[in-house]
């Protein structure tokens, strides 16, 4: 357990007084961290398959978050914009994988509910 605490003080910017800006960077930090090792795997899965568009939606996941988590540790933009930044990601993948795979008939289409439920 004192390695993750290490790990997210690296990740973290500096300490603020208020513990509920410190709340919400602690937030941003983990959900760009899931957010990452899902596009990761879906980096992988997509490609091992052959869907090699659905493989390049996956990056922009990966790299949208790397650079939310980038910003989240400079503190360069304020906290709402880099949440709105993160969920934009996964939409995107998200909508890539209904629409590429079959659209309204598809079944990744109950992503975006979860990735509404995921933003409250």
């Amino acid at each position: 357990m004192p390695q993750l605490k290490t790990l997210a003080s690296i990740l973290l910017p500096a300490d603020p007084n208020d513990s509920k800006i410190r709340l919400h960077q602690k937030m941003i930090l983990f959900v760009s961290v899931l957010a990452i090792l899902v596009g990761l795997y879906s980096l992988v899965k997509w490609s091992l398959i052959g869907y090699e568009s659905l493989a390049h939606a996956a990056w922009v996941v990966v790299i949208g978050q790397v650079i939310c988590g980038l910003l989240n540790k400079f503190s360069t933009i304020s906290r709402m914009v880099l949440a709105h930044i993160s969920i934009a990601s996964m939409a995107f993948h998200a909508v890539s994988i209904i629409y590429l795979l079959g659209g309204i008939h598809s079944a990744h289409i109950f992503w975006i509910i979860g990735i509404i439920i995921f933003a409250y």
